[in-house]
This record gives C-alpha cells, sequence and structure tokens, in this order.
C-alpha cells in the first residue's frame, strides 16, 4: 500500500518465490531510511532467520539470505525502529537452536538486539531464560512466544506470553504475559 493501507496491491513477486525453501512465515518488514524494505522470517525450512530485499517499497523481491548468527525454530520475533532515534531498531526474539529442522522447540531464551542498519545485529541482553521441559504429548510446556516491543524515549518494553503450565492439547499451552524493561542509555553490545 502506498496510501496508508487505504487500497493495497499484490506484490509482483514474493519472498518464497526468491527462495529454495519450502515456505516463509512469522515475517516482519522494517523500512530503512534512503534504502531497502526488508523482510525477515523465523518460520521457515531452515536453521537460521532470513530476510529479503525490496528496493521498489514492496512490488518486486530479491534474495534469500540466511542469518547464521540468529538460529531459529519457527518462532516468534518482533522489530521496531526507535521513534526516538530513527535509524535504530529493536529486536526480541526466541534465541535457540531448534532440535531438529522445523521444529519450534526449544523456545526458552528470549534476548533483545539491536541494529543501525538492518543487517547486521548486535546482542544487548538476555530478558528471559529458564527451563526446557516436555510435556506428556510431546510439546513443550516452557514456551515464548508472541513478542511485541513498546519503546518510550528512554525506554525499551519486550513484552511476550510465556507457557508455564500444560493446557492438555497442541503445542500453544497456558500462557501468562511477560514483560521487561530495559533503559536504553545502559544498553551495550
Amino acid at each position: 500500500s502506498d496510501d496508508n493501507g487505504y487500497t493495497w496491491t499484490k506484490s509482483a513477486n514474493s519472498p518464497i518465490d526468491v527462495s529454495n525453501l519450502r515456505y516463509w512465515c512469522e515475517s516482519h518488514i522494517i523500512k530503512i531510511k534512503d534504502g531497502p524494505l526488508i523482510h525477515y522470517s523465523t518460520y521457515n525450512s531452515s536453521y537460521t532467520m532470513r530476510y529479503s530485499l525490496s528496493y521498489d517499497n514492496g512490488v518486486t523481491w530479491e534474495g534469500d539470505y540466511a542469518m547464521p548468527e540468529l538460529p531459529c525454530g519457527l518462532h516468534s520475533f518482533t522489530i521496531e525502529e526507535d521513534p526516538y532515534e530513527a535509524g535504530t531498531y529493536y529486536m526480541a526474539t526466541v534465541y535457540n537452536a531448534p532440535s531438529n529442522i522445523q521444529n519450534g522447540f526449544p523456545r526458552h531464551r528470549v534476548v533483545l538486539l539491536r541494529s543501525y542498519d538492518g543487517f547486521n545485529w548486535e546482542f544487548l541482553a538476555d530478558v528471559d531464560r529458564w527451563g526446557d521441559v516436555s510435556n506428556a504429548t510431546g510439546g513443550n510446556i516452557m514456551q515464548n512466544v508472541n513478542m511485541y516491543l513498546y519503546i518510550t524515549e528512554d525506554y525499551v518494553f519486550p513484552t511476550f506470553s510465556r507457557s508455564d503450565q500444560f493446557s492438555g492439547s497442541g503445542s500453544h499451552n497456558k500462557q501468562t504475559g511477560r514483560m521487561y524493561r530495559f533503559e536504553k542509555a545502559k544498553l551495550e553490545a
């Protein structure tokens, strides 16, 4: 959309069209000042976060680039540009290599990252780190999902849902909200 979402036009292609991967999901797109749109994905048939680029505001997409420094297992994440520091981006993501390809677990470590260009990410902090416990049906009781970032002038608030009780079904168990606060001035790579 080029009119604040009033009308929409389908892109000529999508990131999956330029990739050998089976699928892309759990995606976020950011706009780099004076640069491309970057489409990130963690839910793909590889072991790492990946990205694709658009230099024409989403009309076409090119490239399938792996980010081996960011292992992923089909999990949620979020990226937000700092509204008080243009060109500074924060990411909250699960930082666990999957136990096997196309597996969403483990999901018990949440980290906070920062980038000044959208391509190079620096580790800032462990937000939350705890055990990894399977339930009786092969799912996982301990998991973190639904990442969100709220950014103020002085703080970054990573929030997410934590499963800590078996619900009796599937992979998404009972969840409780978690929120942390980090003072931006004290965050160092």
